[in-house]
């Protein structure tokens, strides 16, 4: 009797699903270590228990931006159509190891420059970014160097000017970020000025047309509203001309 439900307990447990284990992604934009990648990949494997034609699909699906693009032009080449794993694996680490990274980071960094608009923090640690990839690691004044040369003619000028007077370059940075903040809230805040002029200006010519618009009805009404109506062009009023206008009058006697 034990024996048989030793047995009956073993086929149930064989037959229990395993939970599913997702898979992880490639990034070589996010993600510096392909060898780590390789690795949590190949353990998904084996918990998930994929055959190997799962394990190469599950493969191309996990990579990402750069190396999905990569993966799209290996598997449409004729001579890799039979590729086992072990030799995608082979290219694979070929193609994102730590060489080529560092070879990719370094081209980046040397043709990064300042975009548009993009400010000089973002432009500052994107490239700090970039360097920590490089092998062998590059010097802090070549460093500076190429940050300067990527800066954007205005930025570099107050950078060059800033930089003459402070200590470190870090420093520098910081500064001419704090003063690129200060410029551009300053402009906000005379935008902001310009918006609120313009407007109490409308509303005053609003004004002044609704009152001129009750001056010309009461005009009419009281003179009936078939007469031709008129208007002193000189101060605006109706029902008189300019050679009776007595604001006319007033100001040749002020004079």
């Amino acid at each position: 009797m034990g024996t048989l439900k030793y047995k009956i307990t073993a086929l149930n447990v064989g037959k229990v699903k395993r939970p599913w284990v997702e898979p992880p992604s490639y990034n070589p934009r996010v993600d510096t270590d392909p060898e780590r990648f390789i690795e949590v990949f190949e353990d998904t494997v084996a918990r998930n228990m994929w055959p190997t034609e799962f394990n190469i699909a599950h493969f191309g699906v996990s990579l990402k931006k750069v190396a999905a693009a990569w993966w799209e032009t290996y598997v449409s080449a004729e001579e890799n159509t039979n590729k086992k794993w072990a030799e995608i694996k082979t290219a694979f680490l070929l193609e994102f190891g730590r060489e080529t990274l560092a070879r990719t980071s370094l081209n980046l960094l040397l043709d990064r420059k300042q975009k548009p608009g993009e400010k000089i923090n973002t432009f500052y640690y994107d490239m700090l970014f970039l360097m920590g990839k490089i092998e062998p690691p590059m010097t802090d004044e070549e460093f500076e160097r190429r940050f300067r040369e990527g800066l954007a003619l205005k930025q570099k000028q107050q950078f060059i000017l800033t930089r003459n007077g402070c200590d470190s370059f870090k420093t520098a940075v910081r500064t001419v970020a704090q003063a690129a903040q200060a410029e551009e809230k300053e402009e906000r805040d005379q935008d902001s000025s310009v918006v609120l002029i313009n407007k109490d200006s409308e509303e005053e010519s609003s004004e002044e047309q609704e009152k001129m618009g009750s001056q010309e009805c009461n005009y009419r009404r009281r003179y009936g509203a078939g007469r031709m109506a008129i208007r002193c062009y000189s101060c605006g009023m109706w029902g008189h001309i300019p050679r009776t206008c007595r604001h006319r009058r007033g100001e040749r006697t002020n004079e």
